[in-house]
């Protein structure tokens, strides 16, 4: 069977259980999602919070930003002027050491997978 994209790569199917195989340039693999329900249930910005030492402000700013959300959407939606949203993303960046935007949410989007929501 050929591959889907442009590649031209032949699939290997079935694939053996636990293993992934190697297709070129393409991966195959297979992904297992559990939920506790009996986990904490606390929102992505407590868990930031709780995990960079965070403000509440900061947390939430960053918990947007990690969901897709932009700074000017977060700031209106806060109803916050932008130089307070951006005050609170430097506070988020000197609590993680990230020195960008996307550092930080690379942080954040981590942590978050990282941690029992």
């Amino acid at each position: 069977m050929r591959c889907p994209t442009l590649c031209g790569a032949r699939r290997a199917l079935p694939a053996e259980t636990g293993t992934i195989r190697n297709l070129g340039e393409h991966r195959v693999g297979v992904l297992i999602l559990l939920h506790d329900p009996d986990a904490s249930s606390a929102s992505p910005a407590q868990a930031l919070a709780e995990a960079f030492e965070l403000t509440p402000r900061a947390a939430e700013l960053t918990a947007a930003l990690a969901a897709g959300e932009g700074l000017k959407n977060y700031a209106k939606h806060a109803g916050l002027t932008l130089n307070t949203a951006r005050f609170h993303l430097k506070v988020a960046f000197s609590r993680t050491g990230a020195r960008s935007q996307a550092q930080l949410v690379g942080f954040a989007v981590r942590a978050l997978a990282d941690l029992p929501l």
